[in-house]
């Protein structure tokens, strides 16, 4: 015998009825569309809830139990907010400043990492084949031309007779491997001339940024270099620098570089005193003579100029744009002869609104360059005693060797 179904007349007429009011709901949209019904439904509208649900933390009501629960919301607005003020990235000192601190596997002090140098485990073949791990710098270029190795690391400070006692004691690079790595013989060889790599770097990517601005930022924006009048060259030669100022260049090279006796009494880094300066630190200028830092460095001058070079493009550029005074050829040329003939250049302070770091990273490229030679470290002892306020100096103590900041 077939099995039979008995459905009660209570269910079908509740089942007569419900279909009877969904049919009358979707009468009215399928007179206006008669594929209304069977498209997809747009997405509910969010519920919002009332100003009394949410609590000041931003957390919401419970409806259940009346109370907050641990969950909150995410504050976007105060990741999107800009933090009060980035007038530190501006200053050369204050940026080597807000990097993390970390220890020094030779001297076991604890410096920022822009005065160190980050030493990890290479490996490497020999001439026969044989598998070794040495100590190779990293992180000296700029990240754009090399990336940075993986794995452990050490930190030394930036200094050359520091690296040169590397390897005098098995302790003292034994947590980047599991023995004692070998020193390179060209290791000092090396680490100098990827500091002279990298201030060649940051002069590419510098011209880069200036010929690449737009014209409708002005002159100003993109005006990094600054040949020195001759009242201004007056002035440094008393130990006065520029007030607009972060850094000044000898730009000197090669037959040029025939220097007085008073300033082969200073063979490397100077500090001039910037001019309406309130206190010591603010008006601290570095003086870099290019000729003894670099050495006879063909490149390093040549790229100098093609900043100046780049700079006057873009001033005829935004003169263009303006429909202004467009200068002549025989303007440019006076223009080029006195730019070439100028000994110093000043590093212009970067504009506060624009966003850019200007000539900053090259300044700190030549500040490296400067603590490997030993020169500066008296600046960094004085810094270190007033700079609790530092970003880098957070729980930095215990990153003994951490390769991988």
């Amino acid at each position: 015998m077939r099995p039979t179904l008995k459905i009660s007349r209570c269910v079908l007429s509740r089942a007569a009825s419900s279909k009877a009011a969904v049919g009358a709901a979707l009468a009215p949209a399928a007179a206006r569309d008669p594929g209304a019904h069977l498209r997809r439904s747009a997405a509910p509208e969010p519920a919002y809830l009332p100003t009394s649900a949410v609590s000041g933390e931003g957390r919401a009501r419970s409806a259940l139990f009346g109370q907050y629960p641990t969950r909150t919301k995410v504050n976007y607005a105060a990741r999107r907010a800009k933090p009060a003020s980035t007038a530190w990235r501006h200053d050369p000192v204050a940026v080597m400043q807000n990097t993390p601190l970390r220890r020094c596997a030779v001297s076991r002090c604890s410096l920022h990492t822009a005065y160190m140098l980050n030493l990890r485990a290479l490996l490497v073949r020999d001439t026969r084949g044989t598998p070794r791990v040495i100590a190779a710098p990293d992180g000296l270029r700029h990240p754009r031309y090399a990336g940075r190795r993986t794995g452990l690391g050490a930190w030394v400070a930036l200094r050359r007779d520091i690296v040169a006692g590397i390897g005098h004691s098995k302790r003292q690079l034994a947590n980047i491997t599991k023995g004692p790595p070998k020193i390179p013989d060209n290791l000092l060889e090396q680490v100098e001339g990827e500091l002279v790599t990298r201030v060649a770097q940051e002069l590419e990517l510098l011209r880069a940024r200036v010929a690449a601005a737009p014209a409708g930022e002005g002159v100003d924006a993109a005006r990094v270099l600054r040949p020195l009048s001759p009242a201004e060259v007056d002035g440094v030669a008393h130990g006065a620098a520029p007030r607009s100022a972060i850094a000044v260049l000898d730009v000197r090279f090669g037959a040029r570089s025939r220097l007085t006796e008073a300033e082969r009494e200073h063979p490397t880094v100077r500090m001039l005193r910037r001019e309406g300066a309130n206190s010591t630190k603010e008006g601290d200028v570095p003086l870099f003579p290019l000729h003894a830092l670099l050495g006879a460095e063909p490149r390093c001058a040549a790229l100098v100029e093609d900043v100046l070079a780049a700079q006057r493009v873009f001033a005829r550029r935004c003169a263009e744009a303006a429909g202004g005074h467009v200068t002549t050829p025989t303007d440019e040329v006076e223009a080029h002869r006195a730019e070439e003939e100028a000994a110093l250049v000043a590093v212009q302070i970067p504009q506060i609104d624009s966003g850019r770091d200007g000539g900053v990273p090259l300044v700190v490229a030549l500040w490296r360059v400067s603590l490997w030679r030993g020169e500066g470290w008296d600046l960094v002892e004085a810094a270190g005693e007033g700079g609790e306020g530092s970003k880098g100096g957070e729980g930095g103590e215990e990153a003994e060797g951490g390769g991988d900041k």
